[in-house]
């Protein structure tokens, strides 16, 4: 009895090593010394005597790597352990290992360890016992792998991650949560084997060609502020940079080839370098990040960057990469779309690079209890119970449990049973790697249901670093001691979603449970507390809080009772209300009078009567009387948090502002806010405070306002639950073609009490009041929506947002093969009447050489017995139904739809075919099979040199024109005689029916009036078409019948095929894929039907006219020459990849209080692809580039507010951009616009499309950050009209507010006397700015000049003593 296991190779992250492997089973044998290798390949056999003693199934094979040493002692590396059971158990006693290396404390080294070990029982042996019951998984476990045939061989590594298995989660019983992701899957180091290719051989030492390809796909957390990163990528000398990004989070998505010629053991010892750079620094400390890899095959791979200098500086953030390398013969991987980052396990998709280790660490998030939950199931057999006289409890129909997860990784808590106020009492442990590139943890509140999927009550997420610090310095040193590890609570976390009034029906705000947007109503609290701890060994696990820890927590429970305070100043533009009105205030569920669950409190006004304000709105007439509501309610009392907190915030505003360099550095008081429920309720003014205060440990508590109305003919003494809330769709009353602002649906409406209004024009009573529409024509009225072949091919393809509404309409789709049509398995390779044979000259001396092939032979052979008595009949003939001898002559439709992957033949990178990437068709005669052979090439167009070959495919059209599938044209799902479908085969369908069932010996079909027999089979066309939408193109019953029963008969379908391209110069290496297909028409049976238009979609020339009106609240951020703050306001807009039609407005000088007048259009012309909703751009990307680059992006639509300087540079304000297919509404009013408008996270009916709307105006916020948080910069208002080029030239207009000065005529601003640039005009300088603000001094001034003037010449008129006397005495002398 012998065992025998194979070591095939080690690889791993280690420094260059000289491993060897001892392998001690009760005997040691030792492997030879490979050295200078961390990817070692030792391909030797070793065998242990058993001395006829069968074989134990708990048995192990110890395996034991070490570094070799010449002096010394040898090094331990790492040990792995291999259970025999698995090599038992397996039907050819056989089985390969990927066996991880374990250190000395049983945790993974991030190397692998391949062998393959077998078994021969002595003779006589018992029968094989069945395999035990496999143990829990540990770090150190083998993956076993069943060796049958070529899979061992095709079985490549796993790439060394470093993350342990996971258990199972303990999910809550009776539901189906999502599964715990688990290892990533095994990818492939040279591709995917072509099915038709022979067994892969080892690979030769000589040196051969290879091809690297390396996707750069994204980044995140990159270090720095306001950077431009780059992605630099070196492999065996060749440099490639990916474009420059903006941002900490860039996206790349760009791939690069690297073609080599060397030895497959230079290749894979060679380092590959991805480095991360600063574009906008060129000093040496640009490196933002890099990482070191020896050659080895990953996918969609997050890599850790590191200081290439200092490995001990940690991460310097992370970027995703796929990589991998081509040989002869291999094919490129595809690669699975991107997951969801909610379910990326992104902690076990994680390589980091040697020397930079990340620490295991187990959040402990302990759920102690949840209060408040809304009802969720529906409360039938609880009005039963009523109705018979029991108890009824609604407030717990409910049946909650918990669900955390983070980076991928997810636990439940139990599930309680109708409990609104469930108390778990569970400790959550979730396994983390730290540092983590995950930001969020996210705690989510379930509703179990046993029959129907379970419901999310509400959402919440803790970030990582906003409890949590990395540490900080003291006196200079930088100490660890101050930073703290993830440390949360214990306290409430409070939920928000959709109101919590229970219906039964679909609740169309949904979205807002899953934590995407804000929500609009509270939803009850978790109480939770997290933990981390740094731990050696990670694991998961669920377990209860011991008894001291919940009695530590509760004597922080004790609540105390907080008043809320709201006084409303006014109630105005109120729509479409006659009747009375009251508000209500409530905080958390303290008086929420909409759900019958809750307490009921005084928490709303009295009703007051709306008064018509004359115009189109209604008021409250409230005066000097204002309503005030106070709200009694009980909270913990956290004040000992809080505290200290406030005297550090209040004292540290205080110092700010002494030192004159800004505001303070936060607030702690919680505010809370009234808005009205619904779409446009009104505006509402309301004062509010209240006694309670938050902290960033206690959930934020705020107020909901909404108004209710009272039907008419009801008083307002009557039960609360006959009330109107106010949240319906708000009515479009009065509307003009150039302010349309009806949004939802397709055409406005006027909502009426009996009805609908629907048109151009007309009069409607609504309650009493007199709705009038204006006529205005139908904005988002298109015409009818073009159908072409494209969008047959995206609707098959699963990009429904560029087939437009194909699939509603019924119409055909195709099959698209990820493959050749030849490889298709179910075809038989399209051999299956003749086989091909090569023919060969014969090897050269050269064993190692394949021999050269000089032609081919077709043929196909059957042996079978004949009898030896000649009076029993001949077995019958093989070969039945063969082709007609002699030539034939064929017409061939090539269809090139798309070709991607391609291998650049540039410098820059990039690929230019002639037709510009241009879909086309070929028409083409041949004769078969004299020309059997369809060559397609696919060419790099150079302008100057010669076209350079990127690769080509060659088709065998005689094995396609004899196979019996049909593969000469494909059989579309409907018979249609027109349309974008019609049929294009020379034979209808009941004539390819007929030849079918003749070629294979059937029965001819019998067809009735809706019903064909054949085979057996009945196909009734009433069931065959039921449900499907009617096709006005349909050909007749028959015909129709006959394709569906040749679709059932395993026949080529309509497809698309992708067949993988070669070059001569790599003739084994795959340069891209073609997506095409053939179709092949005899000349004998006639002309075939049209051709299919696959000519690519062209774009349309639209202009985007913008009229800038005015602009309200802009930041001041200059000071004028009297010390006044001040902004030269004006406005710069453009369209994304048209940067070079920019266009801003005129100056609106001296705005003082952030208000701008322009009446000022900007035309931005484009051209844009309807059905696939994006831009078409075409142009040079740099002066010197010969060839236009072509893109496709969405319509983005940038607007921007700058303050103008003259001797200096413009300052920006702020900014929006908006995409054009999905802008947010704009508000009516300036107080209405705010940054929620520009919240991404809200539902859907917030926004809209300008190409459905047409015409669009109102108030959009201009977005600008200051200390890494989003303010508001300033509103502007603006019409954004889009016109097609025809309209265009009909309803001309002028940029700016030159002629033609129409559609409509934009007269010169009103500005006020004020706004004007000080220096050009000094006249008004010296009336508005010196005169207005300094009259008074001035008028003091030139009094005290006159004053001071006649005092001068007072004083030099005065006579002096001196003079008189002197002429006195002369008087006397005389």
């Amino acid at each position: 009895t012998r065992g025998m296991f194979n070591v095939s190779r080690a690889r791993g992250h280690s420094p260059e090593l000289d491993p060897c492997a001892l392998l001690p089973t009760g005997v040691k044998k030792k492997t030879k010394v490979i050295k200078n290798n961390v990817n070692p390949v030792w391909n030797e056999g070793f065998e242990w005597d058993l001395k006829g003693t069968a074989l134990d199934p708990g048995s192990e094979l110890s395996v034991v790597v070490k570094d070799h040493e010449t002096m010394g002692r040898n090094r331990f590396l790492g040990e792995a352990r291999v259970p025999l059971r698995d090599v038992l158990s397996s039907p050819s006693l056989a089985a390969s290992f990927n066996v991880p290396l374990l250190d000395a404390k049983k945790q993974t080294t991030g190397a692998f360890l391949i062998l393959q070990v077998s078994y021969t029982p002595p003779p006589g042996a018992a029968p094989l016992f069945p395999p035990p019951s496999p143990p829990e998984p540990s770090p150190g476990a083998a993956e076993p792998d069943t060796v049958t045939g070529n899979e061992s061989e095709e079985a490549e590594d796993r790439p060394a991650t470093g993350d342990e298995t996971e258990p199972a989660p303990s999910g809550p019983p009776g539901s189906e949560p999502p599964s715990l992701p688990r290892k990533p899957p095994v990818h492939h180091v040279h591709g995917v084997r072509r099915r038709r290719s022979s067994p892969k051989k080892p690979l030769s030492n000589k040196p051969q060609d290879f091809q690297i390809r390396v996707r750069v796909i994204e980044g995140r957390q990159l270090p720095g502020v306001n950077i431009k990163p780059v992605v630099k990528v070196t492999v065996a000398g060749q440099t490639r940079r990916t474009r420059i990004r903006k941002g900490n989070s860039p996206f790349f998505d760009e791939t690069f080839f690297f073609n080599v010629f060397e030895s497959p053991a230079e290749l894979f010892d060679a380092p590959i370098f991805i480095t991360v750079v600063d574009s906008r620094s060129f000093r040496a400390d640009s490196v933002l990040g890099e990482f070191r890899v020896r050659l080895h095959a990953f996918l969609r791979k997050w890599l850790l960057l590191s200081d290439p200098e200092d490995f001990s500086a940690g991460a310097k953030g992370y970027l995703k990469v796929s990589l991998f390398v081509l040989g002869p013969g291999d094919e490129a991987p595809m690669e699975k779309k991107e997951v969801s980052e909610d379910k990326e396990d992104i902690e076990g998709n994680l390589l980091r690079p040697t020397g930079v280790t990340l620490r295991g660490a187990h959040f402990c998030l302990k759920i102690f209890k949840a209060e408040d939950l809304p009802q969720m199931d529906d409360a039938v057999m609880d009005n039963v119970r009523q109705v018979f006289g029991f108890e009824s409890n609604k407030k717990n129909l409910v049946d909650p449990f918990v669900e955390v997860s983070f980076a991928g990784k997810m636990l439940y808590s139990r599930i309680l049973e109708k409990n609104a106020n469930p108390q778990w009492n569970q400790c959550l442990t979730l396994p983390a790697m730290f540092p983590s590139m995950c930001e969020k943890m996210r705690i989510r509140v379930t509703d179990w249901d046993r029959l129907t999927h379970n419901d999310i009550i509400g959402t919440a997420y803790l970030c990582m670093s906003k409890i949590s610090a990395p540490g900080g310095e003291l006196e200079g040193k930088v100490d660890d001691g101050l930073g703290f590890l993830p440390t949360f609570g214990p306290c409430y976390i409070n939920l928000y979603g959709s109101p919590r009034e229970f219906t039964g029906f679909p609740d169309p705000y949904e979205t807002l449970n899953l934590g995407k947007g804000e929500g609009v109503a509270y939803r009850g609290r978790v109480l939770v507390e997290l933990e981390t701890r740094l731990v050696e060994h990670v694991e998961q696990k669920v377990e209860d809080i011991s008894a001291d820890d919940i009695l530590r927590v509760e004597k922080y429970l004790r609540r105390r009772k907080y008043s809320l305070f709201a006084a409303f100043y006014s109630a105005t533009m109120l729509q479409d209300v006659d009747d009375a009105i009251q508000f209500e205030v409530s905080i958390g569920n303290y008086g929420n009078k909409f759900d019958n669950t809750c307490l009921p409190l005084a928490s709303t006004t009295q009703y007051s009567r709306a008064v018509f304000d004359g115009c189109q709105y209604y008021y409250l007439p409230w005066g000097n009387v204002k309503p005030v509501v106070v709200l009694s309610s009980y909270w913990e009392d956290i004040s000992a948090r809080t505290d200290a907190q406030n005297l550090l915030h209040h004292t540290a505003d205080r110092l700010v502002s002494a030192a004159g360099t800004g505001t303070g550095t936060g607030t702690i008081l919680a505010a809370s806010h009234l808005g009205a429920r619904g779409g446009d309720g009104g505006h509402l003014r309301a004062g509010s405070g209240f006694g309670f205060v938050g902290s960033p440990l206690q959930p934020q508590l705020a107020g909901f306002g909404h108004f209710v109305t009272i039907p008419r003919g009801e008083e307002p003494t009557r039960s609360p639950r006959t009330w109107l809330s106010c949240s319906k769709e708000p009515p479009r009353s009065l509307a003009k073609r150039h302010e349309v602002l009806s949004v939802g649906s397709s055409y406005p409406l006027v909502w009426l009490a009996g009805g609908e209004l629907d048109g151009a024009s007309g009069t409607g009573c609504h309650w009493g009041l007199l709705v009038e529409v204006s006529d205005f024509g139908i904005p988002g009225c298109q015409e009818e929506e073009f159908i072409d072949w494209w969008s047959k091919f995206y609707a098959s393809t699963g990009e429904r947002e560029k087939c437009g509404s194909y699939l509603e309409k019924g119409f055909d789709t195709l099959k698209v093969y990820e493959t050749e049509l030849e490889n298709v398995e179910d075809f038989e390779h399209l051999s299956d009447f003749c086989h091909t044979f090569r023919l060969y000259r014969g090897r050269s001396q050269d064993s190692n050489d394949d021999p050269s092939v000089v032609g081919e032979f077709k043929g196909s052979f059957r042996i079978y017995p004949l009898p030896d008595d000649p009076r029993v009949p001949a077995p019958p003939r093989q070969f039945h139904q063969l082709p007609a001898r002699g030539p034939q002559e064929c017409l061939v439709r090539v269809y090139i739809v798309r070709a991607f992957g391609l291998q650049p033949k540039d410098s820059n990178g990039k690929v230019a075919t002639r037709g510009k990437h241009s879909p086309s068709m070929f028409e083409l005669s041949c004769t078969l099979p004299l020309e059997k052979d369809l060559k397609i090439t696919l060419y790099d167009y150079d302008l100057l040199s010669k076209d350079e070959k990127i690769g080509e495919t060659v088709i065998d059209l005689e094995n396609r024109f004899l196979s019996k599938y049909g593969a000469r044209c494909g059989l579309p799902q409907t018979y249609c005689v027109s349309g974008p479908n019609q049929w294009r085969d020379q034979l209808r369908p009941s004539q390819l029916l007929h030849l079918f069932s003749l070629q294979h010996n059937y029965k001819a079909p019998t067809y009735k009036s809706d019903r064909l027999i054949f085979r057996e089979q009945e196909y009734i066309l009433s069931e065959l078409e039921d449900g499907k939408p009617v096709n006005p193109h349909l050909g007749p019953v028959e015909e129709r019948l006959a394709l569906y029963a040749l679709r059932k008969q395993g026949l080529v379908p309509e497809h698309v095929e992708t067949r993988a391209l070669y070059s001569p110069l790599q003739p084994e290496i795959e340069q891209g894929k073609l997506q095409m297909w053939v179709d092949l028409f005899p000349k004998s049976l006639g002309q075939p039907g049209p051709p299919f238009n696959i000519t690519p979609r062209k774009a349309r020339r639209f202009y985007l006219r913008c009229i800038i009106w005015n602009t309200k609240d802009v930041i001041l951020d200059d000071l004028s020459i009297t010390g006044e703050k001040m902004s030269d306001i004006y406005v710069k807009g453009w369209l994304v990849g048209h940067e070079e039609n920019k266009q801003k407005t005129d100056v609106h000088y001296r705005s003082m209080g952030g208000e701008g007048n322009f009446n000022w259009r900007f035309i931005f012309p484009f051209d844009y692809l309807p059905a696939e909703q994006m831009c078409y751009i075409a142009k040079k990307e740099h002066f010197w580039s010969l060839d236009k680059t072509e893109n496709k992006i969405p319509p983005q639509l940038i607007f921007q507010i700058w303050d103008n300087d003259k001797f200096s540079f413009d300052d920006y304000l702020g900014s929006i951009q908006m995409d054009l297919n999905r802008m947010p509404k704009p508000a009516k009013t300036a107080e209405k616009c705010s940054l929620e408008l520009v919240d991404e996270s809200l539902s859907s009916g917030r926004f809209v499309s300008l190409f459905e709307q047409k015409t669009v105006k109102g108030w959009w916020p201009c977005v600008a950050e200051q200390d890494q948080k989003k303010i508001l910069a300033g509103k502007l208002e603006m019409t954004l009209e889009i016109v097609a080029e025809q309209e265009h030239e009909e309803r001309p207009a002028g940029v700016g507010r030159d002629e033609p000065n129409m559609n409509p005529k934009l007269e010169d601003p009103k500005r006020p006397e004020t706004s004007f640039l000080w220096f050009t005009s000094p006249y008004k300088t010296l009336k508005y700015i010196l005169w207005r603000r300094y009259k008074w001094v001035l008028v003091l001034a030139i009094v005290l000049f006159i004053l001071l003037l006649f005092l001068g010449i007072f004083i030099y008129a005065f006579p002096v003593r001196g003079g008189w006397e002197r002429r006195a005495g002369r008087g006397e002398g005389g």
